[in-house]
């Protein structure tokens, strides 16, 4: 006698239920996948933190931290030159111009080069001997070139940030005619370009008008030195430097 077990076509719940378990587990599978998040924020981008390439241009103020210094060595170069003379001088603050190029290479990270430029610093005096004599006595004029390191608080289009780099600075540094009335009478008075390895530091801050137009504030302080031509003692030529201007994002 043989026994016949016959299953029962009607009954297809076994590869109902397997099938609908292994559709689970794939689109779960493909939830929890990075590459399936990755394509999520590729497909929407914060479009203020992407990577890419940045220009931009604006104006400088500088505001000196020698000012001082040279004024008190200027007057003793007189008073050795001229006895009896006494002088006074004063060093104006100065503004220019500013231009850079850079890479976004992460959200919070980017790499430039900043090029700064600053008109004359003017030293202007005046030596009375007894009468007076008043002129300029020199006139300072920097290029900057810096490539920096930008730190940054990807947040939305307000992004705060912290800037440190190093580079080479360029004084030019000539005389006026006051310099030469005292070059006349036996006074040192030295001139010439001065090129020196320079550091910055600072912060600022980049506010997005769209997507590609933002407007940059930044407050720096630069650090360089003074080796030729000497000017007495004074061995930098530090300033406090203000930018503002706008940027481009590709």
């Amino acid at each position: 006698m043989k026994t016949r077990i016959e299953l029962n076509p009607g009954c297809r719940w076994p590869h109902a239920v397997v099938l609908r378990t292994t559709g689970i587990l794939v689109v779960g599978l493909l939830l929890m996948s990075p590459g399936f998040a990755l394509a999520e924020d590729e497909a929407d981008p914060d479009p203020f933190d992407r990577p890419g390439v940045y220009i931009g241009a604006g104006g400088t103020y500088q505001f000196n931290a020698f000012n001082s210094r040279i004024e008190d060595v200027i007057e003793d170069e007189v008073k050795d030159a001229i006895p009896g003379a006494t002088a006074d001088f004063n060093l104006d603050e100065s503004a220019g111009f500013n231009a850079l190029v850079g890479y976004r290479v992460w959200s919070w990270f980017a790499l430039e080069l900043q090029y700064e430029w600053v008109d004359e610093y003017d030293i202007n005096g005046t030596i009375y001997v007894p009468g007076a004599i008043s002129g300029k006595l020199y006139s300072i004029e920097g290029h900057t070139l810096t490539a920096n390191t930008k730190w940054i608080i990807p947040f939305w289009r307000i992004q705060p940030y912290l800037l440190i780099g190093g580079g080479l600075a360029i004084a030019d540094v000539s005389k006026g005619s006051l310099a030469d009335a005292i070059v006349s009478v036996g006074g040192d008075i030295d001139d010439g370009k001065n090129y020196e390895p320079v550091g910055r530091g600072g912060i600022g801050l980049d506010l997005y008008l769209t997507e590609h137009i933002l407007i940059n504030a930044q407050v720096s302080a630069v650090l360089t030195t003074l080796g030729s031509p000497d000017i007495g003692d004074v061995d930098d030529l530090n300033y406090m430097s203000f930018a503002a201007g706008l940027q481009y994002r590709f």
